[in-house]
């Protein structure tokens, strides 16, 4: 006798409340509801959707519904409903096509435009929901599924409605229930990096610095990796402080290597690191000037820094102290120029 798929995931009937009766279902029991005839709604309100709307969550709760009882995470659940760069959100035939080597369920949702995708993954923790999520999305754009990062991770006990809709005929839902796991290997981490939105990025011809970043992480370095991608981060994106260390929190913790240090960039690391870098003088917009100090940039520009006439420098001419008259300046750098046998020795000396 074949064994029964695990359970995974709870789902919820309607209304929505952290106290509604759950059932644990199996991926191909959830792909199976994802895919039945969507919950009808009168209007698409709110207050109707969470009135009728039967929902499940990213993975296993033990008793109600909230981040403390969940147990253990096996779903990564990504909105798509804000587009970028002025591309076209991606039709759930469009999605579906594009993930057909990994399991999944895609469907559109009551908004009129926006599409949801269902990924079972391999079980995870909890507190790693915002790196298993931020892979899956960059795993989508590197697909070439254009739409913004909606993020999602802040309740990690969030609730999902089963499909519904407010025309029957417009529902759309694929799903492929058998087959390989998206896994977070996957992702290429030599592609081009992700583009964050309201940003502007400008990177040095032939260099990476995600990929760079990536490597170091694969290596155990955690701080000056660190160091180096944020401040490029903070020279080319309009990220806020706290957005840029996110970013890096979540690569951190997809590709260091060293679970020590991981651990102790969560407890104390990143919030020293963070208050220092914010103390920094980036000119408080993108595009800033490199800053060695910060993100160990040894461009042209600061080079010849040391070299530029100053105020103060001008108004030093004609102040000099002469060690030798009207030829050697003290503090000035001298170059005598002259033929083999020509005195230079015997003048200095």
């Amino acid at each position: 006798m074949q064994a029964q798929p695990e359970p995974l995931v709870s789902v919820y009937d309607a209304p929505v409340s952290n106290v509604t009766q759950k059932r644990d279902v199996s991926w191909p029991e959830l792909a199976g509801l994802l895919t039945a005839d969507p919950i009808f709604l009168d209007t698409n309100s709110a207050e109707e959707k969470a009135k009728k709307g039967a929902y499940f969550v990213r993975g296993r709760c033990n008793g109600k519904r909230d981040d403390e009882h969940l147990q253990t995470c096996s779903l990564v659940i990504i909105d798509i409903d804000k587009p970028i760069d002025g591309h076209h959100l991606p039709t759930p035939e469009e999605i579906h096509q594009t993930l057909a080597d990994v399991q999944h369920a895609v469907h559109n949702t009551a908004t009129p435009g926006r599409s949801r995708i269902v990924l079972p993954v391999k079980t995870y923790n909890k507190e790693k929901t915002k790196s298993v999520q931020w892979a899956a999305y960059r795993f989508c754009r590197f697909r070439g599924l254009n739409f913004a990062f909606a993020g999602e991770v802040k309740t990690k006990s969030q609730p999902w409605f089963l499909p519904q809709t407010t025309d029957i005929f417009d529902h759309q839902v694929y799903a492929k229930i058998e087959g390989e796991l998206f896994d977070c290997g996957l992702v290429k981490v030599e592609s081009e990096p992700i583009k964050p939105e309201a940003s502007k990025i400008e990177a040095k011809p032939g260099h990476n610095h995600l990929a760079a970043f990536i490597a170091a992480l694969q290596t155990g370095t955690i701080h000056e990796a660190a160091k180096v991608y944020a401040g490029w981060s903070r020279r080319t994106t309009n990220l806020t402080c706290n957005q840029i260390f996110d970013v890096v929190t979540v690569l951190i913790d997809l590709h260091c290597s060293d679970p020590a240090k991981v651990n102790r960039w969560h407890h104390g690391e990143r919030e020293k690191l963070e208050e220092w870098f914010n103390d920094q003088d980036f000119a408080g917009v993108a595009g800033a000037k490199p800053d060695s100090k910060i993100d160990g940039s040894e461009t042209v520009e600061n080079i010849l820094e040391d070299f530029e006439v100053k105020r103060s420098y001008v108004e030093s001419l004609g102040k000099e102290e002469f060690l030798y008259p009207n030829l050697i300046i003290q503090g000035h750098i001298l170059v005598i120029v002259a033929m083999s046998g020509g005195g230079k020795t015997t003048f200095l000396f």
